[in-house]
């Protein structure tokens, strides 16, 4: 399936679920999967609208309270809503932060889990769709620690490396990118560098467990390696992340001018680290964030995370062992998840073709 070819399932899948009760199953999968209309459509043509409004109004509409209270919190400000509404706000989603967190933090602290199939993926994950909003992310050894790249691969340069490599990129970037950021937006320029591959302090994650699938076991689809070892997908608990680093349990989108100070000692050394790790959401200004449903940990800390005191609260490891990976890769190849789309640009199109002209 290609992108419109997956958004015309998606709707359709939606349509049936919503008028047959009987579908209450498949429609919770899908919402499991991260078929979801503010991801589906995100114009104002959606066949699914029931006002005009667009299709992340419509996707709001059916959040649970508790999502939609979060989702309140985090954007009150950015909408001038005043300071009493968001008080109010993030006191209600405290209280019910705390009454869903204890299942939530019951399913981390679950041993390592094993999934040999979508399937097996699908159903782990299902408590969690009624506790709290997972990320994922797929790595493709499941030995491999939980990291942002500039901390594994300057381990002895850090600071100082880190600064080298985002200054030089500011400094050559905007001839060869039309539409570069400010000098002093931050964020912008830091999710530039990771979507282009640069090493930073960001990690990326995906609100979508195929996504996360895809990555895991990409390998397999395109290069067919000769040996076979285990994958993993992790899944985190973002609002429990930020709550065990003192922090409210909401994900403030990177833009948030609460996010710059773990920002900015990327590129200067007159602000101290914090060492923290926090869980913020993309700002979807690019395709590729927005088909890949992205989101990002910011990395103060050089500890990888999966190794941060406390972390089995809210970072949990999915093995698929070296026996399952090429089933897992041809199920995840089967639902439509190629290079071509995940990454939509002509050099990744044109790479798929090269191996899968069909």
């Amino acid at each position: 399936m290609r992108l419109t070819e997956r958004a015309t399932f998606s709707v359709s899948f939606a349509h049936a679920c919503c008028s047959d009760p009987s579908y209450s199953f498949w429609l919770d999968a899908g919402e499991i999967c991260g078929l979801r209309s503010g991801c589906r459509q995100p114009f104002h043509d959606c066949p699914l609208a029931e006002t005009s409004g667009c299709a992340v109004n419509r996707e709001l509409t059916g959040m649970t309270d508790r999502s939609l209270r979060r989702y309140a919190d985090n954007t009150s400000e950015s909408v001038g809503c005043d300071q009493n509404a968001r008080t109010a706000s993030r006191a209600g989603d405290d209280k019910l932060h705390k009454s869903v967190s204890k299942s939530a933090l019951d399913w981390f602290s679950k041993d390592d889990g094993e999934v040999n199939s979508l399937a097996e993926l699908i159903e782990l994950i299902r408590p969690l769709s009624t506790n709290c909003v997972p990320w994922f992310r797929g790595q493709r050894l499941s030995r491999w620690n939980v990291e942002a790249a500039i901390w594994r691969d300057y381990k002895d340069v850090r600071k100082e490396e880190e600064r080298n490599l985002t200054n030089r990129f500011r400094a050559r970037a905007s001839i060869r990118h039309h539409s570069s950021p400010r000098y002093d937006d931050l964020s912008t320029w830091l999710s530039l560098m990771q979507h282009y591959g640069l090493r930073t302090r960001l990690l990326d994650w995906t609100r979508s467990p195929l996504v996360a699938a895809y990555f895991a076991v990409e390998s397999y689809i395109y290069e067919n390696p000769q040996s076979r070892e285990d994958a993993a997908i992790w899944v985190l608990d973002p609002h429990e992340l930020n709550v065990s680093e003192e922090m409210d349990a909401i994900t403030t989108s990177i833009d948030a001018a609460t996010c710059e100070k773990f920002l900015r000692p990327a590129f200067t050394d007159d602000e101290k680290e914090s060492n923290n790790v926090v869980a913020v959401m993309a700002a979807e200004k690019d395709l590729r964030i927005f088909v890949q449903q992205g989101a990002f940990t910011i990395h103060s800390d050089p500890a990888p995370l999966n190794l941060r005191f406390g972390s089995r609260r809210y970072l949990r490891p999915l093995r698929i062992p070296a026996r399952s990976v090429t089933n897992f890769a041809s199920e995840i190849d089967l639902c439509g998840f190629r290079k071509g789309d995940i990454f939509p640009d002509l050099g990744h199109l044109a790479d798929e073709l090269s191996v899968r002209p069909v």
